[in-house]
């Protein structure tokens, strides 16, 4: 997929099956089709809008079922730096939104990965995971030893 179009429509269709079921990998997706769809640019307006309602509206499901893994405030605050990366005009902030963007569709992916092997049938696999937090993926400081 070559047209910013096609992937602003993909984030959109995303963002829908976001809203029901399980929806942290359809967000996901929503996300990463988003960073493509800026990044090709020359976006359709409606489009633009349609997607920014969506990202509204997903917010708090996507706090509800990420709830005690990531923030409200982290997830509020990226799916507004999505929205912002729709529109802005600031070339030299509009990287610095879609890391935002990028962030968070990764740790929706590492929430959604760490809740299947908590619930699946490899206990030691389960225990070590439900010992690691996500913020130690992200910590730089050096491991005391």
């Amino acid at each position: 997929m070559t047209d910013g179009n096609a992937h602003l429509s993909e984030t959109i269709k995303h963002l829908d099956a976001a809203m029901t079921g399980s929806g942290l990998i359809p967000c996901a997706h929503a996300l990463h089709h988003l960073v493509h769809a800026v990044g090709n640019g020359a976006l359709d307006a409606g489009l633009i809008a349609e997607a920014s309602q969506r990202l509204f509206a997903v917010a708090a499901r996507v706090t509800e079922l990420t709830a005690g893994r990531l923030t409200p405030q982290e997830v509020y605050f990226c799916l507004g730096c999505a929205n912002a990366a729709l529109t802005t005009a600031d070339a030299q902030r509009l990287p610095w939104l879609l890391a935002a963007v990028a962030m968070l569709e990764a740790d929706l992916r590492g929430v959604y990965l760490r809740n299947a092997i908590a619930t699946g049938p490899q206990a030691d696999l389960a225990f070590v995971i439900a010992k690691t937090t996500l913020s130690a993926v992200y910590d730089d400081r050096p491991a005391l030893h």
